[in-house]
């Protein structure tokens, strides 16, 4: 029974450890996905955009087009879909 026994502690100590692992990474990834924090802004948002684009995009926010907006600014500048986003975000908060 020594062996026998040695080898069913084993396992069940290598499933409990398992178990808890899965357990704690899945809690984690709960979390991190029902955080309230907003990630900073992109560095490109401190620049602006050229004064005739910057209107028709305010022109499209009043218009309730945020797509077509983000569209706009993603097609002229050649911004990732987040900064494009972000940046129409801080001119429809502005507005």
């Amino acid at each position: 029974m020594g062996i026998v026994g040695f080898v069913v502690v084993a396992v069940l100590a290598f499933g409990l450890g398992f178990w808890l692992t899965k357990r704690l990474q899945r809690q984690d990834a709960r979390q991190q996905h029902n955080s309230p924090a907003m990630p900073p802004l992109p560095q490109p948002l401190a620049l602006s955009l050229p004064p005739d684009l910057d209107h028709q995009v305010q022109q499209l926010l009043a218009q309730n087009q945020a797509i077509a907006a983000i569209k706009l600014v993603r097609q002229s500048t050649g911004w990732d879909l987040r900064t494009s986003k972000a940046y129409v975000d801080r001119l429809r908060l502005n507005q």
